[in-house]
C-alpha cells in the first residue's frame, strides 16, 4: 500500500466517489462523515495524509484542522482540503490554519493525484528521518533542538527579469528570508560561491516547451540543489484552466514541492514559501544531526555501516511500525563463509579490505530506508520494512550473488579474494485485526534469523534459508 488516507466528507455520494478515486491508486482509505467521527477514526488509523472536503457538515474546516494538529496520531499528517471555487482570502485562511494545500473539488484526477504523491513522499521521508533521529535520542546522542533559525535564501526565477523583480518588491515586506532574482541559466549552474538557495520559486507556463518545467526537473536531479524546496507558479489563460491544472500536475511530478495555480497572490505565495522553508530547514537540521552524531557513536569505524548499538533499537522501531500498520518486514543475518581462512591465508589487513568491499556491495544493493549494520566480526544485519516473502527472497538472492560473483581486489595481491556468504531470513507479517498485534521482540527476531543462518551453514554454506514467519 502506498499509504493511509483519512477522507472526511459529510455527503455520502461525494465520499464514495472520492474514496473510489483514491482506492484505484492503491491507497488505504478510511472515511468519516463528520468531524467527531474523523477525530476518532484518525486516532485509530494513524493516517499518513488527511483529505478534508468542505462538506464537513458539523463545524468549520479550520477548527477541524486545529484539532488534528493537537492529536499525536494525526499532528504530523499533511492536510489537503478539497473545496469549491473560493476567494483568495478563504484559501489563505485555510493555509494559515494549517492546510498543506487547497484544491478545487472539480479539479481533474491528475492534479489531485500528483499532489497526493508529493505529500506522501514528503511524509515518508520525514517519517524515516524522524525515526532515525528518535533512535539517536534514545541513545542520548542528540543535542536539544535549536529554536533560532537564520533567514533562508529564496531565489525567484522567471523568463523575464522584470517580472521576477516585481515579485521581489511585493514579497519583501511579507517575509524575513532573503530574496534574490536569478536567471534560469544561473539556476542551472553549480553554486561555487556558496550554498544553494533554500527555496526556488519558478515561473511555469502552458507553452509547449516550457523551460520552467525543465528547470524543476534539473534542480531535483542535481547534487547542489536536490535538497532545495521548489514552488512552481503556473499561470495561463483564464479560459484554459484545464491546461493550467495539467501543467501544475506535471510540475509536481517532475520535482516541485508546491504549486500555485490561482494566479499570482503575494500573500498566498509568501505563506507557501514560509512553509517550504520550514520543511527544508527541519529536514536539514535532522539530517545534519543524525549524520554527525551517528557517524561518531553508532557507526562501525572499519566499514562505515551502523553497528549493533544503533541496529538493535532501530530494528525495534521498524518492528513497532510494522505491527502498528499491519505491514510485513524482513530480518536477515548474513555471515561470510570461512572468513577465518581469509585472515589466516592473506592476513588481517586483507581481511579488513574484504569486509569493507562486502559492506559497499551490500549497501549498493539495498534501498535507502533499509537497515544495514555490521553486528559482529564478519556478520551483517539487514532489516527491510514493507517487505514480504517474495521480495525478501529476491533481495537475499541478490545479496548472496553480489558477494560471490566478483573476486575482491586487495592491494598487494595479484589475484582477487573470492568469498561467499550464508544468509538466514525471517519475514514477519503482523496480523490485521481489531486487536493490535504484539510488537515482536528484537532478540527473538535475531534468534529466528540466526537459526535460519545456522541451517544455511549446515546445508553447505553459500545459501539462503528462510525461517518460519515470526508473527
Amino acid at each position: 500500500m502506498p499509504g493511509r488516507i483519512l477522507l472526511i466528507d459529510a455527503v455520502s455520494a461525494s465520499r464514495i466517489v472520492l474514496r473510489f478515486r483514491l482506492s484505484t491508486s492503491c491507497y488505504e482509505v478510511f472515511t468519516a462523515a463528520s468531524a467527531k467521527e474523523a477525530v476518532e477514526t484518525g486516532k485509530s488509523c494513524k493516517p499518513d495524509l488527511i483529505v478534508i472536503s468542505r462538506n464537513t457538515g458539523d463545524g468549520g474546516t479550520e477548527g477541524l484542522i486545529e484539532r488534528f494538529s493537537r492529536l499525536p496520531a494525526t499532528r504530523n499528517a499533511p492536510i489537503l482540503v478539497l473545496t469549491a471555487a473560493e476567494s483568495a482570502q478563504q484559501r489563505i485562511a485555510l493555509l494559515k490554519a494549517g492546510a498543506e494545500d487547497v484544491i478545487e473539488r472539480t479539479a481533474d484526477d491528475d492534479l489531485l493525484m500528483a499532489r497526493l504523491r508529493v505529500l506522501m513522499r514528503r511524509r515518508a521521508t520525514a517519517e524515516e528521518v524522524i525515526q532515525r533521529d528518535s533512535t539517536q535520542r534514545q541513545l542520548a546522542m542528540c543535542e536539544p533542538v535549536q529554536t533560532f533559525h537564520r533567514p533562508g535564501l529564496v531565489a525567484l526565477v522567471a523568463p523575464d527579469a522584470h517580472r521576477a523583480q516585481a515579485w521581489l518588491e511585493v514579497l519583501s515586506p511579507l517575509t524575513e528570508d532573503n530574496l534574490t532574482v536569478i536567471t534560469m541559466e544561473a539556476a542551472l549552474a553549480a553554486c561555487p560561491r556558496g550554498p544553494a538557495p533554500d527555496v526556488f520559486v519558478v515561473a511555469c507556463s502552458t507553452a509547449a516547451r516550457d523551460p520552467g518545467l525543465r528547470l524543476l526537473s534539473e534542480l531535483r536531479s542535481r547534487t547542489e540543489t536536490r535538497h532545495s524546496a521548489t514552488v512552481a507558479l503556473v499561470e495561463g489563460e483564464q479560459s484554459n484552466q484545464d491546461l493550467v491544472r495539467d501543467r501544475a500536475a506535471m510540475a509536481l511530478d517532475v520535482g516541485a514541492a508546491d504549486v500555485l495555480v490561482n494566479g499570482f497572490n503575494q500573500v498566498e505565495l509568501a505563506l507557501r514559501i514560509k512553509r517550504q522553508m520550514a520543511f527544508k530547514k527541519q529536514a536539514d537540521q535532522l539530517r545534519n544531526s543524525v549524520r554527525a552524531g551517528l557517524q561518531m557513536a553508532v557507526c562501525d569505524p572499519l566499514t562505515g555501516l551502523y553497528n549493533r548499538r544503533y541496529a538493535m533499537p532501530h530494528l525495534a522501531r521498524i518492528a513497532a511500525a510494522a505491527s502498528d500498520r499491519g505491514r510485513p518486514f524482513a530480518t536477515m543475518l548474513l555471515d561470510l563463509d570461512r572468513f577465518k581462512t581469509v585472515n589466516d591465508t592473506y592476513g588481517h589487513k586483507a581481511g579488513d579490505e574484504v569486509l569493507v568491499a562486502v559492506a559497499e556491495r551490500l549497501k549498493d544493493n539495498l534501498r535507502s530506508h533499509d537497515l544495514l549494520a555490521r553486528i559482529g566480526g564478519e556478520e551483517f544485519l539487514v532489516a527491510m520494512p514493507d517487505t514480504g516473502h517474495k521480495n525478501a527472497r529476491e533481495a537475499a538472492d541478490r545479496l548472496r550473488d553480489i558477494v560471490r560473483k566478483t573476486p575482491i581486489d586487495v592491494p598487494g595481491l595479484e589475484r582477487g579474494i573470492s568469498v561467499t556468504c550464508s544468509i538466514g531470513v525471517s519475514v514477519t507479517q503482523p496480523r490485521k485485526s481489531a486487536v493490535l498485534t504484539p510488537v515482536p521482540d528484537v532478540a527473538g527476531l535475531i534468534d529466528v534469523a540466526d537459526s535460519a543462518l545456522y541451517q544455511s551453514k549446515a546445508d553447505g554454506r553459500d545459501m539462503v534459508t528462510f525461517a518460519r514467519p515470526a508473527a
